[in-house]
């Protein structure tokens, strides 16, 4: 229970990034389709569990030594794999610009400052291994999700929601959910990769899937009506719900909520951090050049990176999922005919 509990936290801290704390990324995706955005929030949930114990599956099962070999020997196998590095890499970069851009808007310091400073603070929590990694996510996670719904009910005012019954929403709403989840789940397998050992167990790997996805749903339900509600004031802000606990909840909400973007955020980019240096950036050379390749292309920006790159990753993210759905079923009949 414990170990499926802990990795449950680090899938939700993997996910949860500050585009989908910050309100940003939960408005693009599912905010714009009114109360359909419930049913997308929700379709995105069930793929999440879904998605998330194909790949603990497959992990857990699998006899390989490297992620690299995990979805097959394929050249389209290993596309994807690269791909998923990719992705991870564009992570810590996105969470080092939106940890910037934080430290300016809070602070006043100067966004480049505060992002070498937070790639500094990442490589001293995460460089000694997997279990400071999961310690820092069993820890943060909870408090990710506890002040993210205080804030979120404390911003919304009672009756201002219109529901709406529009078929053809909640059509888009959960096609918006596959290409929002197509292209989170990308880094998974790496992040949670190194922890194969606990995923032998079946009841492990349901209690983390589940709890990942019931985390994700929890904290995106409570803060997606005052992103509905207050689309007009936020509209052209890179941290649209900080702004909201600033403005209706006060200085004591803005802190609390300050935590919660800062957990999103470093959660995530740990969890990048931790699967590249892990598979490709090996000892501190290999660290230390990582952090700065993140820190060089965090200088395009959060909000760039977010409506320019993350977009690509999206569409390529639907043959992931097909490469999950393939090998999940490959590896229930390899197993099957070696027992």
């Amino acid at each position: 229970m414990r170990k499926g509990l802990m990795l449950g936290f680090i899938y939700a801290g993997t996910v949860i990034g500050a585009g989908f704390a910050s309100g940003a990324e939960l408005y693009r995706f599912f905010g714009i389709y009114g109360s359909g955005g419930y049913i997308g929030l929700g379709a995105s949930c069930i793929l999440y569990a879904l998605l998330g114990y194909f790949v603990f599956y497959i992990i857990g099962v699998s006899k390989v030594e490297s992620v690299f070999e995990l979805f097959g020997k394929g050249i389209f196998s290993r596309f994807i794999t690269v791909l998923n590095f990719c992705f991870m890499f564009v992570l810590f970069c996105s969470m080092t610009a939106a940890a910037g851009a934080m430290g300016e808007m809070l602070f006043g310091i100067n966004k480049d400052i505060c992002g070498l400073l937070f790639c500094v603070f990442i490589f001293l929590c995460v460089f000694q291994g997997k279990n400071d990694f999961a310690r820092l996510n069993t820890i943060l996670t909870p408090l990710l999700l506890i002040f993210g719904i205080i804030v979120g009910i404390r911003i919304l005012p009672p009756g201002k929601i219109k529901f709406s019954a529009a078929l053809s929403e909640d059509i888009k709403a959960v096609y918006s959910a596959v290409i929002y989840v197509s292209y989170n789940i990308l880094s998974l397998a790496a992040v949670i990769f190194p922890f194969k050992f606990y995923l032998k167990c079946d009841k492990i790997r349901i209690i983390a899937s589940i709890c990942g996805s019931m985390i994700m749903f929890a904290f995106g339900v409570c803060i997606l009506p005052g992103i509905v509600v207050y689309c007009k004031l936020t509209e052209g802000r890179a941290l649209p719900m900080l702004y909201l606990a600033g403005r209706f909840g006060g200085g004591i909400y803005c802190c609390l909520y300050s935590v919660v973007l800062f957990a999103a955020i470093f959660t995530t980019a740990a969890g990048s951090f931790f699967g590249l240096k892990e598979e490709l950036f090996k000892g501190k050379a290999g660290m230390i050049l990582l952090l700065a390749s993140g820190y060089i292309g965090s200088l395009l920006g959060f909000s760039d990176i977010i409506s320019e790159i993350y977009p690509f990753f999206g569409i390529l993210g639907l043959f992931n999922i097909a490469i999950i759905v393939y090998n999940f079923i490959r590896t229930i009949f390899q197993n099957k005919e070696s027992s």
